[in-house]
């Protein structure tokens, strides 16, 4: 099984929540983090 490199977008709501847990966290939300889903969620 292959392992591919596309990104899946993420939605409006998981953008919202990693925004304020990083304003909660006081940390910067990297861009390619709230470009692809599975980044988002690490």
């Amino acid at each position: 099984m292959e392992d591919t490199s596309f990104a899946i977008p993420v939605t409006p709501k998981q953008i919202a929540y990693a925004r304020s847990l990083a304003l909660k966290n006081q940390t910067l939300l990297p861009w390619e983090a709230q470009q692809d889903r599975r980044a988002l969620s690490s």
